[in-house]
């Protein structure tokens, strides 16, 4: 009987192709990804979400914290995030209500 761990084929696997944006050197949150995660419950009737934006190249991470899900409060905290970390050449996000919102609000 033969030991299968010496008669196993090696395994290959395919590399992977990143897209440019993450392959290639920027500056830190340069290419940013935004979405937002919660509610969470602070008080027995008060709620706050949590805008995570994360950068696509050295996966760093930036947290702000809105009470409301209204384009308004995503938008201050998008000018936060502007003003700590500068301001990204691309923005990665899904097609959330208060993303559409804020597209909308620039036209």
């Amino acid at each position: 009987m033969v030991c299968k761990r010496f008669a196993a084929k090696s395994l290959t696997v395919p590399p992977i192709h990143l897209p440019l944006d993450r392959i290639r050197e920027s500056a830190v949150f340069e290419i940013t990804g935004i979405d937002l995660c919660g509610p969470l419950f602070i008080k027995p009737k008060a709620k706050a979400w949590i805008v995570l934006f994360t950068c696509a190249v050295y996966r760093a991470i930036h947290l702000e914290v809105v009470t409301s899900l209204s384009t308004e409060a995503f938008i201050q905290s998008l000018r936060r995030f502007i003003a700590r970390r500068g301001r990204p050449t691309t923005i990665y996000s899904d097609n959330g209500t208060n993303f559409i919102g804020t597209h909308n609000a620039g036209k």
